[in-house]
């Protein structure tokens, strides 16, 4: 099945389909994955209830409208087998115990029961594994349903009243009320596992969901008659084939939409979420009912939100403010300055960690809508591999970079600036930059050999405070340093190499006395950070911040 797909379909288009049918997410570009994450429908690529009841429509329309035991039998071990197909995730198990019970219901003369059908569904789900509780995809597709079956029939009732209406005003009041039980009781798993909730979703739900189910239906189609016939399955292919491509374009356009998606790296968010949740408890409790209460709560969320997310801004005006994001296992770190933002690396050795992700949250909370400036000090894995993912979210100025070898993971990077439009820098000298309120001062490589030993090193400074950042080099390489050119005393020095023991030597510390000392790291098997370069640090008098203990470390300097 997935090689048909690849061979009536092609790039991104081939990509969604597979996502859609499979769950096989793995084929999709970086900028689709994003467009689709940011706009707060990527949730349709999640194999769930929808997909299984596209299947079912699929497949009662075939058997006839009024043939309930034709449809039953023909359903409920189509279900079973797509469940199976796609892996068995708790999602579409409850989806497929519950459209079973409901299209077998009748045939016993029993009511459909929708409550009892979901609760059976858990029942068997945590008989058979009682530990997939903790699965992020149980309780996204449970407290969907039960938002869609609780809270959904009541916001309708209330946003259309008794009154009959057209098409369009039910469409649209039938997605609002939809999106709305959704996001009622998914809002607040999104923020604890993802971190962030898409205001966006709701439009963004509105303009696709319509056509994912004629893709559903018409993709599946074009692929099971293509196995009988190549050409129609062809032929049937491109109403699909379109709907895709409008799908992405438009999520593409509101992913770019300023202030699309919050992000809970903002401290007050968290108390703007209980809020709200408040809020529409005391309009529901409160007498008399009516529409104007709840229309108020409304008012006041969306308010407070936008007081929130200026606050979440306003702790980033200082002269000279610092982000070394935790990123795990590697390192990024963000300077801004007035109005200028530069990224110093942006990568992590820990493949559960998407550095670019995490780095692009914490742009976007300090109301960075672009970099000015990315550098990359120099090419390991753990200091680029999350660029792409920060393009495809935000974009950039200017690539920095050293003058050394790279091969291909330097290839890769000049071929995303291409793409991104991107202006690219080699330094090879002293190279001072004005950055709003303050200045970057870049060092060129001074090493003999080694990736390591051939990057750049960064100097932010602003009024009397500097922050040096080395990358990963080592002792030998930081004496030339320190021997070549003039450093400042430091308010703040990255640990070099993220702690290991041969880098931040006591002869650096000795020139630069930095007051506080940054490690970035996270889980890794080399020993960082080590015990002989803490024992330095401790001894030189620095007070030490490491991000696998304390996250994200912020600084502020005036």
């Amino acid at each position: 099945m997935q090689e048909r797909i690849r061979e009536l379909f092609s790039g991104d288009d081939a990509g969604f389909l597979l996502a859609l049918l499979t769950g096989r997410k793995g084929e999709l570009s970086t900028q689709a994955d994003v467009d689709l994450s940011e706009a707060g429908v990527y949730h349709i690529l999640a194999v769930s209830g929808m997909h299984c009841a596209y299947l079912l429509a699929m497949v009662g329309f075939l058997a006839g409208k009024h043939r309930r035991r034709l449809t039953a039998a023909a359903a409920i071990p189509t279900l079973i087998f797509y469940a199976v197909l796609t892996g068995g995730s708790p999602s579409v198990v409850r989806a497929c115990v519950m459209l079973s019970f409901l299209t077998a219901a009748p045939l016993f003369r029993r009511e459909s029961d929708p409550p009892t059908a979901l609760m059976t569904a858990l029942f068997l789900i945590l008989l058979d594994n009682p530990f997939a509780a903790k699965s992020v995809s149980l309780q996204l597709s449970f407290g969907a349903v039960v938002g869609l079956l609780w809270l959904s029939p009541k916001l309708y009732r209330g946003l259309a009243g008794e009154k009959k209406h057209g098409r369009l005003f039910t469409f649209t009041t039938v997605s609002i009320s939809t999106t709305f039980g959704c996001l009622a009781l998914t809002a607040p798993i999104s923020a604890y596992y993802f971190g962030s909730f898409a205001p966006v979703s709701l439009l963004s739900n509105l303009l696709c969901l319509w056509a994912v189910g004629i893709v559903f239906i018409g993709g599946l189609a074009a692929v099971l008659l293509s196995f009988f016939c190549l050409p129609l399955g062809t032929v049937i292919g491109l109403v699909p084939r379109l709907l895709i491509k409008y799908i992405l374009s438009v999520c593409h356009a509101l992913a770019a939409l300023p202030y699309h998606g919050v992000y809970f790296c903002n401290p007050y968010l968290k108390y703007w979420l209980g809020f709200v949740y408040l809020l529409f408890a005391a309009a529901w409790l409160l007498k008399p009912k009516g529409r104007r209460k709840f229309a108020v709560a409304a008012a006041l969320s969306v308010l407070t939100l936008a007081v929130t997310v200026r606050a979440g801004e306003s702790r980033f005006c200082h002269r000279l403010n610092a982000a070394a994001v935790d990123v795990g296992q590697g390192q990024s770190v963000i300077l801004r300055s007035g109005t200028e933002t530069a990224l110093v690396d942006c990568g992590s050795g820990n493949n559960w960690r998407d550095a670019g992700c995490d780095t692009a949250d914490e742009l976007l909370t300090m109301g960075c809508r672009r970099v000015d400036r990315v550098i990359l000090t120099h090419f390991d894995d753990d200091h680029i591999n999350g660029v792409e993912h920060l393009l495809a979210r935000m974009g950039a100025e200017t690539l920095t970079i050293p003058k050394a070898e790279g091969g291909a993971a330097l290839d890769r990077l000049l071929e995303l600036a291409e793409r991104y439009g991107m202006d690219v820098e080699t330094v090879t000298e002293e190279t001072h930059l004005p950055f709003g309120n303050g200045e970057l001062t870049i060092f060129p490589p001074l090493g003999v050999s080694g990736s390591n030993e051939l990057g750049l090193t960064v100097l932010a400074s602003a009024g009397e405070h500097d922050f040096l950042i080395t990358g990963d080099m080592e002792r030998a390489t930081e004496e030339k340093l320190i021997e070549t050119y003039e450093l400042p005393e430091l308010d703040v020095l990255m640990a070099g190499h993220h702690g290991s023991k041969n880098s931040t030597s006591k002869e650096l510390l000795d020139a630069v006395t930095p007051g506080t000392v940054i490690i970035s790291v996270g889980s890794n098997s080399y020993g960082h950070p080590a015990e002989d370069t803490l024992r330095r640090l401790a001894r030189a008098g620095c007070d030490i911040y490491r991000t696998d203990r304390h996250g994200t470390v912020y600084l502020s300097f005036d």
